[in-house]
This record gives C-alpha cells, sequence and structure tokens, in this order.
C-alpha cells in the first residue's frame, strides 16, 4: 500500500521487499501526535499481515523513542544521523537481521617490476619500534568499495598509485575491536602499480618509514611465518619461480580469443591448481631429493610447454587475421583445424599434469616435501650459518696482507678528532675475509685502549631481539648474573644508559639484512661516545643503519701475496725444500692459485686441499678439477674443504627467485667477457625475467635496480665510469663465475657448448632439460640440427674470428620456439640473412651486431612479438633493409644498418614505444615519423638527405623524455641558426653530440638545465666555445674531436666548468695555446690530449691539483721529454698520480 493511500489517523510508510514495513520519521512530532497513530498503524499492519516493521527516527525524535519501546519496539542500530527500531508481528520465526556487524579493512600487495614489494613502518599501533615491515592497511570508508579503499589507502600512505586487480586471500577474526559482537574481515588485495609512480612519498602523520622489499625477505620476517596468510605468499613466490605466475596471466588475459576450447583451458587451470600444494615447499627440497628435483623438472617443462602451445596458437591466429577477405574461406578451415590441434595440444598437457600428480602420489613425493626428514631452505641455511659462526677469540694463523686494512679500520673507530664517526661497514663478497679483519680491529691494542668495552655479535638468520641485546649486556657487564632473566624493556633501558655514558664497540658480523638493525637499533642512544663496526655481504645494510657511515671493502690479494698464503698453508713449517725441486707441482700451484681470483678463502682452501696431497698425480688431478672442486663442491668428505662452495651458495640462497634467475643468465657469458649492461638489461626483457606494465616503462628503469642489488650484494662487480657514476659493465669474480656456473648446470637453466663437438657426443653429454643454449666456438654451431635444441628458448654465440656460415635449414627455421637470439659477428652465406628468420614468431631479442649480411628478408615482419632488435652489421656495403619494421609494435630498442641502400624506406611512425633509435637516417626514413615516437630516451639521427634543421626542430619538440641525443651530419648544413633550438625542448637531456657544422657557440644558445656530457666533432668552430661551456653548472664531461674547434687559443676562465671531471681535446690541429687560469676546473679528474701537434701544455696546469690522470697519446717526443720526471716541464705534472704517454715516439 503507498504512503498517499493512507488515512491521516496512521502512520506514512512504505512496504520492504520481505513482507514488512518501512517507516522513515523525519518531521517533529509530539507524544500524544505519535502514540495514537502507531497503536492505529500496528493494527492495520497485523491485519495485513505484515512482519517486521522498521522505525527510523531522524535526530530530533528522541521523545518518542521510549513510548515506541512501550509498543514493543527495540533498538535495532544508530548512525549518526539517525535510529533504527524494529518490532517482529508475526508468530512465525523472527528473520529480522541483526545489526551489521563487520568491519572491513584491506592489506594491500603491490608488486614492482623488480618483484619487490611496498612495505611500511607504521607510527603507533602494535608494530610501533618492533622492527618488522607490513603491508599498507586500512578501514573502508562508509560507501566505498573495497578496490577503491585499497587504491586509496595505497596513495595516502606512500604515495604511490595503483590499479585494483583482485582479492587475493580474506581473513576474519572475531571480537576484533570495541565491540564483542563484531567480527574484523581483512581482505588481502593485489594492486597493479601505475606507470611513473615509482618514487614513494611517506605520509608523515602516520607512516614512520616506507620502501620497496624484495618479496622474500618479506615473507621470511619471523612474525610473517607465524601467519597462514603470509605462509602463502610464500607459495605465491614459489609459482613464481616455475613461471606459473606468467602462464597464469596469460591464460587470463587471452581468455576470450581462447573461445572454443574453453572446456580444455578449464580442466587445464584445474590440474594447474591441483599442483599447487604440492609446490608450496617443494623448491626448498629439491637439494635433498633427487625425486622431488626431478619432480620440479617435469612441471617446469608443462609450463613451458604451455606458453609454448597456447602463445603460437595466438600468433598464428593474428598472422591469419591480417590476409585479407579473399582468403577468408580458406583462413576459416584453417582456423578450425588449428582450434582442433589446440584443444588436442591442451588435453595432452592435462594429461601430462595428473601424471605427474599420480607419479608424485605413488612415489611419497607430498611426504618429502611436507615430511619432518629434510630440511627446508631456511633450515639449510641457519645450519650452514651455524657452521660459519664467528667468535671473537683471536686465533686465526696464516694472515697475509690484513695490517694496512687493520690500521685504516682501526683509525675511523679510534680518531678522536672525527667523532661525527658512528658505524664502520666493512662490505664484499663471502670468503674476503671481513670477519678475519673485524676480528684483527677487536683484539688491537689501540682499539682495546680506546674503548671502555667491547662485544662481539655474530647475527645468525633467526635471531631475537631479546637475545641480542642479552649478549651485548654480557659482554660489556660480564659480572652481572640475572641477565638472561631481564625482560626486553628492562634490557633496552640498561643498555640505553651503558651507551649513553660509556665509550663502547659493538661489532656486529654477517649482517644479511637491513632489518636486522632495525630490531636492535632501540638501545643505541643519539649521543656520540659508542660506535659500531659491522659486516655485510650487502653493501647497502651499513648504510641503511647511518647513511653516513664508512663503507670498508677489503682488497683481494695480488698473486703474490696469494701465493705467499697458499705456501703459508702447504709448508707450515716453512721446509720448501722438495717443493724447490719439484718445478712441475710448482707451475701447476701457481696457476691454480691464479685462478682464485685473489679470494682468500678460496686460497686457504686450495692450500689445505694441496696440503693433504703429496704425490704428484694427485696434484694433477686436483688441477685438472680445480673449478669443481674448489666451488662446484665436489670431491670433498671434509666439509672445511667445500666451505667456498658453502660460503658463496648462501648469497645465491639468500636472494629473491626473480634475482636468482637474473644472477644465472650471466653464466651465458664466457670467461672475462665484459658484459654490456644495455644489453644484458634487454635480455632479462625479452626471457620475461622483469615485467613492463602497461608499455609504459623503460626497460631501463626496471632491470637497473635488479642489477645494483646484485651489486650491493657483492655477487657481481659493476664497472662505473667516474664521470657519469653509472654503470656501464659488469663481471664476476672468478669464484662467483665458477658458483654461477654450478648453479646453472645445477637447475638445469642453461647449457654451455664450448668446443667443436660431434653429433654423438652431444648426444651423450647433453641430458640436460635446458631451455637456454650458450655456444662459445662457432665450429659447433652444426649443434643446431640436433633433436634436442628444438625447444630452446634462448641462442648465444660467442667465438673468435672462425669464418662460420648458418645455412637456412636445418638451422634458424628447426628453433620455433626462441625468444632470445644473438647472432653477434656471425658471417651468412651469400652475406643474406636466411628468411627462416620470419618463422621464429616467438622472438623479442634479435642481434645481428656485427654480424656479416647485406640483405635483410620481408619474413622479418612475422616478428611481431620483438623488444629488441640490433642491424648495425659489419658489413663494408650499404645495406638492404625492407618496410617491415613498422609492423613490429611492441620494439623498444632498434639500431638500424649504417649505410642502407637507396632502395630502403622505411616507415616508424607507428613504433610509438620506442625507448632507443640508433642511426635514423633522414634519408630513408620521413623525420616527421619522429613526432609519434615521444617515448625516446635515446635518439642517433643520420642526416643524410634533403632536410633542414627547422624540420628536425619541430619533428623533435615532443620528446620530453630524451635523455641522448646524438646528430651526425656529413652533408654540412649549418646548424648555427638553429642548431640551438634542436635541444631547446629536452629539459632531460644529459648527454649531447654533435658532428655536423656550428661556427660558433652563442651565448644566446639554451642548452638544456641537466647537460651533463657533450662531445663535439666536424664543427669547424672558429671563435672559442669555453666561454659558453664552462658556464653550464652540471656539465662533467666535454669532448673535442677531430676538427670541433678550429681556431688556434682557448681559455679556461677561473671558476669555469665548476663540476667537469673529465676533458679530451683529441685532433684539435690548430689549437696552438690553451690557458687555465687558477680555480677554473675544480673537479676535473681525467685529461686526455689526444693528436693536437700544435699545442704546448699551459704554464698554469700545475693549479689543477684534482687532476688524477693525465693521458698524453699521439704528441710530438718532445712532450714526453720534457714531463717525464727530470724534464724541464716536470714541476707541471708531478702532482698527478697516473701520468701516460701513448704513442708518443715520433719526432
Amino acid at each position: 500500500m503507498d504512503s498517499e493511500a493512507q488515512e491521516s489517523p496512521l502512520l506514512q510508510w512504505k512496504p520492504d521487499d520481505y513482507g514488512g514495513v518501512k517507516v522513515n520519521l523525519t518531521e517533529p512530532m509530539t507524544t500524544e501526535d505519535f502514540v495514537p497513530k502507531l497503536r492505529a498503524s500496528l493494527m492495520e499492519w497485523r491485519n495485513q499481515g505484515k512482519k517486521g516493521i522498521w522505525l527510523k527516527l531522524a535526530d530530533g525524535l528522541e521523545n518518542i523513542i521510549a513510548p515506541a519501546k512501550a509498543e514493543g519496539f527495540k533498538y535495532h542500530h544508530a548512525e549518526s544521523d539517525y535510529l533504527m527500531l524494529v518490532s517482529w508481528l508475526s508468530d512465525l520465526h523472527n528473520t529480522i537481521p541483526a545489526n551489521a556487524s563487520h568491519r572491513i579493512g584491506i592489506a594491500a600487495f603491490v608488486l614492482n617490476s623488480n618483484r619487490e614489494v611496498l612495505v611500511v613502518q607504521e607510527i603507533g599501533g602494535p608494530f610501533d619500534g618492533t622492527g618488522v615491515w607490513k603491508l599498507p592497511t586500512g578501514v573502508i570508508k562508509e560507501g566505498e568499495g573495497v578496490w577503491a579503499g585499497a587504491e586509496r589507502e595505497v596513495e595516502e600512505e606512500t604515495g604511490i598509485k595503483t590499479t585494483f586487480k583482485e582479492v587475493l586471500a580474506f581473513r576474519e577474526s572475531h571480537k576484533s575491536f570495541s565491540e564483542k559482537r563484531k567480527t574484523d574481515i581483512m581482505f588481502l588485495c593485489e594492486l597493479i602499480m601505475k606507470p611513473g609512480t615509482f618514487e614513494i612519498k611517506k605520509e608523515k602523520a602516520e607512516i614512520y618509514a616506507a620502501k620497496w622489499m624484495p618479496i622474500e625477505e618479506y615473507v621470511n620476517q619471523p612474525w610473517n611465518q607465524e601467519k597462514e596468510l603470509f605462509r602463502r605468499l610464500v607459495m605465491v613466490e614459489a609459482f613464481v619461480s616455475f613461471g606459473l605466475q606468467k602462464l597464469w596471466e596469460l591464460l587470463g588475459r587471452e581468455s576470450e580469443r581462447l573461445q572454443g576450447v574453453d572446456e580444455q583451458v578449464d580442466e587445464l587451470k584445474r590440474q594447474l591448481g591441483a599442483l599447487e600444494s604440492l609446490l608450496e615447499d617443494a623448491d626448498a627440497k629439491k637439494y635433498e631429493s633427487k625425486t622431488v628435483r626431478n619432480f620440479l623438472e617435469d612441471v617446469k617443462d608443462i609450463v613451458y610447454d604451455t606458453e609454448d602451445i597456447i602463445e603460437t596458437f595466438l600468433l598464428k591466429e593474428e598472422r591469419g587475421n591480417e590476409r585479407g577477405i579473399r582468403k577468408s574461406v580458406k583462413r576459416l578451415a584453417c582456423f578450425l583445424v588449428e582450434r582442433q590441434k589446440i584443444a588436442s595440444d591442451i588435453e595432452g598437457l592435462t594429461l601430462r599434469i595428473s601424471e605427474v600428480i599420480e607419479r608424485m602420489q605413488s612415489f611419497g613425493i607430498q611426504q618429502i616435501i611436507h615430511g619432518g626428514h629434510s630440511l627446508s631452505l631456511q633450515e639449510r641455511q641457519r645450519e650452514q650459518r651455524e657452521i660459519r659462526k664467528t667468535f671473537p677469540n683471536n686465533s686465526e694463523s696464516n694472515l697475509v696482507a690484513v695490517e694496512q686494512s687493520v690500521e685504516e679500520l682501526v683509525g675511523h673507530l679510534v680518531d678522536n678528532n672525527n667523532n661525527n664517526i658512528q658505524v664502520v661497514s666493512v662490505t664484499g663478497m663471502g670468503g674476503i675475509g671481513k670477519t678475519t679483519l673485524a676480528r684483527q680491529v677487536f683484539h688491537h691494542d689501540m682499539v682495546r685502549r680506546h674503548f671502555d668495552g667491547l662485544a662481539w655479535l655474530c647475527i645468525s638468520q633467526e635471531f631475537t631481539q631479546k637475545h641480542v641485546w642479552q649478549r651485548i649486556l654480557k659482554d660489556l657487564r660480564p659480572h652481572d648474573g640475572d641477565i638472561s632473566h631481564m625482560d626486553e624493556h628492562t634490557l633496552q633501558s640498561i643498555l640505553f644508559k651503558l651507551l649513553e655514558t660509556n665509550r663502547y664497540l659493538i661489532v656486529l658480523d654477517d649482517v644479511w639484512k637491513e632489518e636486522d638493525w632495525d630490531r636492535v637499533k632501540a638501545v643505541f642512544p643519539r649521543t656520540k661516545g659508542w660506535k659500531i663496526l659491522l659486516t655485510s655481504r650487502n653493501e647497502s645494510v651499513g648504510l641503511h643503519a647511518d647513511p653516513t657511515c664508512v663503507t670498508f671493502r677489503p682488497r683481494i690479494l695480488t698473486p703474490e701475496q696469494s701465493w705467499e698464503l697458499c705456501q703459508s698453508i702447504v709448508f707450515p713449517s716453512g721446509d720448501e725444500t722438495e717443493f724447490r725441486i719439484d718445478e712441475e707441482r710448482k707451475a701447476m700451484c701457481k696457476k691454480m692459485v691464479t685462478h682464485c681470483g685473489g679470494l682468500p678463502l678460496a686460497v686457504k682452501v686450495l692450500g689445505g686441499l694441496l696440503a693433504t696431497k703429496h704425490t704428484v698425480p694427485e696434484w694433477k688431478r686436483v688441477y685438472e678439477n680445480f673449478g669443481t672442486q674448489i666451488v662446484g663442491g665436489s670431491g670433498f668428505d671434509d666439509i672445511n674443504l667445500c666451505s667456498v662452495y658453502q660460503v658463496l651458495s648462501l648469497s645465491y640462497e639468500d636472494l629473491p627467485m626473480h634475482l636468482k634467475h637474473c644472477f644465472l643468465y650471466l653464466a651465458h657469458f664466457p670467461e672475462d667477457h665484459k658484459i654490456l649492461l644495455e644489453k644484458l638489461y634487454n635480455y632479462w626483457a625479452a626471457e620475461g625475467m622483469i615485467r613492463l606494465y602497461n608499455n609504459e616503462s623503460a626497460i631501463r628503469d626496471s632491470a637497473e635496480g635488479l642489477l645494483e642489488e646484485l651489486v650491493r650484494r657483492n655477487m657481481v662487480i659493476s664497472e662505473r665510469r667516474y664521470v657519469t657514476s653509472r654503470i656501464e659493465h659488469c663481471k664476476m669474480h672468478d669464484m662467483m663465475r665458477e658458483l654461477c656456473l654450478s648453479k646453472a648446470k645445477e637447475e638445469n637453466f642453461l647449457q654451455i657448448v664450448k668446443l667443436p663437438i660431434s653429433t654423438s657426443t652431444m648426444n651423450a653429454q647433453s641430458p640436460s632439460r635446458s631451455r637456454r643454449l650458450s655456444v662459445h666456438s662457432r665450429n659447433a654451431l652444426h649443434i643446431l640440427k640436433h633433436g634436442k635444441t628444438k625447444k630452446i628458448r634462448s641462442l648465444f654465440f660467442f667465438g673468435g674470428e672462425e669464418d662460420s656460415r648458418i645455412q637456412s635449414v636445418p638451422g634458424l627455421g628447426s628453433l620455433p620456439l626462441l625468444r632470445v637470439l644473438d647472432l653477434t659477428g656471425v658471417k651468412f652465406e651469400g652475406a643474406k640473412l636466411p628468411s627462416s628468420i620470419g618463422e621464429l614468431i616467438h622472438l623479442r631479442l634479435l642481434n645481428l651486431y656485427e654480424a656479416w649480411v647485406c640483405h635483410l628478408p620481408s619474413s622479418l615482419r612475422n616478428l611481431k612479438r620483438l623488444l629488441y632488435l640490433n642491424l648495425y652489421v659489419n658489413y663494408p656495403g650499404p645495406v638492404h633493409v625492407p618496410n617491415v619494421l613498422k609492423e613490429m609494435l611492441e620494439l623498444r630498442y632498434l639500431f638500424l644498418p649504417l649505410p642502407m641502400d637507396d632502395t630502403t624506406k622505411l616507415e616508424l611512425g607507428d613504433l610509438v614505444n620506442l625507448d632507443t633509435l640508433r642511426f635514423f637516417s633522414t634519408k630513408h626514413c620521413s623525420v616527421t615519423d619522429l613526432l609519434p615516437l615521444t617515448k625516446l630516451r635515446s635518439l642517433h639521427v643520420y642526416f643524410t638527405g634533403s632536410c633542414t634543421s627547422e624540420t628536425i626542430s619541430s619533428s623533435l619538440r615532443e620528446m620530453t623524455y630524451l635523455e641522448t641525443f646524438s646528430l651526425l651530419d656529413w652533408k654540412e648544413i649549418r646548424l648555427a641558426d638553429h642548431g640551438g633550438e634542436v635541444v631547446l625542448d629536452f629539459i632531460h637531456l644529459k648527454n649531447l653530440m654533435l658532428t655536423c657544422s656550428v661556427p660558433r657557440l652563442s651565448n644566446q644558445y639554451r642548452f638544456p638545465p641537466n647537460l651533463a656530457h657533450i662531445s663535439l666533432a666536424h664543427c669547424n668552430m672558429k671563435e672559442d666555445p669555453m666561454p659558453v661551456l664552462e658556464k653550464l653548472l652540471h656539465l662533467k664531461s666535454v669532448v673535442f674531436k677531430s676538427g670541433a674547434f678550429v681556431g688556434r687559443r682557448m681559455v679556461c676562465s677561473k671558476g669555469g666548468f665548476p663540476q667537469l671531471c673529465e676533458l679530451v681535446l683529441a685532433k684539435q690541429m690548430e689549437l696552438e695555446e690553451w690557458r687555465v687560469e687558477e680555480g677554473s676546473m675544480p673537479c676535473l679528474h681525467t685529461l686526455t690530449i689526444n693528436d693536437c701537434k700544435k699545442l704546448k701544455l699551459p704554464y698554469e696546469f700545475k693549479y689543477t691539483t684534482s687532476l688524477k690522470e693525465l693521458i698524453i697519446e699521439g704528441m710530438k717526443r718532445e712532450w714526453k721529454e720534457k714531463l717525464v720526471a727530470g724534464g724541464e716541464d716536470y714541476y707541471k705534472v708531478q702532482h698527478i698520480p697516473c701520468v701516460q704517454f701513448i704513442k708518443c715516439e715520433d719526432k
């Protein structure tokens, strides 16, 4: 019945959907008016058979609450603007629902491309001061959806903008807040980070700290280990190690395109889900059970095969859709055949999974995995660290070359003139001698006299805050008998007062994580009496404890020091008589010592091994298997002899899974190979080891953090340019490389072929199920014919100058599943890349750098998944490139050949995801194609056709992200009027290279504000450019190449070039006089003068006191004669530590 139909004696009401009544009173009403109407209404509602009555009273109607209760109404709930009363009129069971009894909260799980999770430490709450890192959490607001609330909380607490993806799990708890009848529901939500929001901006009022943390570190926090919700995250991470996460994402993303095989896909998903519980701890058990290892390999094979089958189907479908209407009938028939094939293939995969599960059950693998008879990963790590547990007693012998390092460390700790030093961090790879140094410092006489007390703590993997504080107090107050009975609060209070009023040294040995420091730091006051000596493999630990800490890196031993150490162990008594007459053993030992790479632990292990061998044949066996025995951990009964493997393995095992894959990828490269990071990052991206969100993030941004983490963990050695401080190359210590090779083999991650081998040899040595192949000899290319290579995903070729040819069959076409193909330097028959390259439809990376190729086939158009394409071939003539690159819409990196033939015309305007474009030729490409390429960070333009500087300038204006710009112009288009405008809008530009005519640099030129490096060649500048360049405040490197300056005189003024670190003057043939005023270039580190025949070294050069390296190349002999010790101008350079003369012999 509608309210308008009610008579005035009744209350206005509306029916609800469940046979009840809703009354909403908002206007003031006296008790005298209300009671008669309520009674009349109740009678009417009973007559109509109404059941539940909802009486909603607006704020201000408190006077009618009591009369309503007298008529049988009861409280239901209240909000800020109303009170709800209810009454049940029926004789049936009361079905009025109880008051809303749940509070909804969220925990946000945000994972970046480096497999790091977003975590915070809150101000206040149960975790305040505990050092525990937790996910961003919060409560859903009234009327707010779960997903919107999750996005809001993350942005409020950390500044990171996200998009809700899905609910991973939820947790329910009763009586969790003020009302005992209430329940608290917490949803764990996965969110995807929006592009461009990697930088954290924490909310100051509620958040003490926020950061990105490797997911394994987060999950392995002791507090999380007790929670089922977070234990599930370990399982999620295990899935990642097998590629299952990528597979699930592929199945979900392409579900619409897989219609028609829905049933098969659903069954496949069910079977994959059945593996879930079995994978949880399997990875940790693989080292102790061959059965588990085989099971894991089966699972990886299935995952790879599933991804290959589905992706192949989708790529073929895409190709078919592009063939036009005329072939649509034929295409339909092919389409149906392909649907039948993928349905059959998926059914086959499903059967394989069920067979694996059945085998697991029959062999009892679940009992192995979940049983208590084998050690988990954490238990194995704990056991190995227990073996290595350090103590302060100073009983070490065979110490070589540590005195200088010890004195330096002692100086930092006892220097009364530098009280700002609070923490000294000794960091380096495992086995380099960090603990040895710390122990020598701990017992040093000056340290003992300087400090009132000392404490030594070896930080175990799963230490407790209370235990650490007890140990410190016992060392500082050894006579206090009741320390073991003190609680945390008492311990903290006593230690805080002790450290506040005395000078104490605390040694924290073998600290692995930043969180370890967070858990113990509460006892350290802000006063400066105490100091900490900390050892860690992870450089970031010390910097986290104290951003101003002194970081000390132990030096590796020289070959002479290594030899001295090895001899002291092999001949502890000093009796070398037998050794002197045995030159054969001496030669073998020296070679093995060299292979130790100066790592003290490796040298000691070698010495200990040789000390037990007494015959030449025994030494030869050690020599022939040196790498395997010392680092591979094989062939030893004594646990001390395989300690190198154990020590280095700890660093590997501590890596998050995604970093393990990145580390193992370095095994592809030959020994002493300098790894260019630009290429390495693209390899990782092509293999799916880093995530690229929404085609927005640059590969370098995603990958750089991964490499930096490996460097911080001292597993990779970085080679940085002094000028840029940016890592450009990397390499590994020989021992760490041996570990990498050992683990890659153990994990079936990679197979390496080093020498020319026969097919029969390949059969014998290749039980490997690896999907990656690295060939270190081009004479072994025939292995591509081998049947076991057809499923490989990456193929690398390394070799010398052997003359190799690859035929189209049975070569590339027999490797249909390749994702990465590096053909650097390979020579092709007839200098033509085989058309079979187009069959590699899965390719993400194709590298033809310096390959012998002059003709590229049009079948390249099939490679639509390419991210990286390097066509900078090594061919003496022009190269033909078909106009098919425009179809590679996912390209991030494109390196075009130089030169290209006249028939080549390329359209590149659709390649909007390009990050790097090199040798863009204005003759073969339209300059207007650059307009849409707004994501470019690195662009090299080659002027070879009719194009004005105004045209190129207008085509570049939208490239606001450009960091590197190179302009080559052999046609001598004058940029005097427009060259400045070309780079005017590049606000992020850091590197500028101009090889073109720029007769003078005018003060009117407005260079980008952040320009750090400039290189000039063939500019033919007649006026001195220094007055303009020296005013660029951020300039760190200036290079003058051939023809850059054709004037006679240059002047660097006082106060100019405030940050310049590197200056190169090469082939400035007319330059005679160069003045360097005192106070110019105060930061100059390296100066190169090359083939400037008329130049005289300036007298004022002696004022460049910051200079560390001077390279004189291709100059007249008199330069060397005057500048060497005893020469008439030696006083000008005697303050420079390193002066090199190269090819300075001509008169």
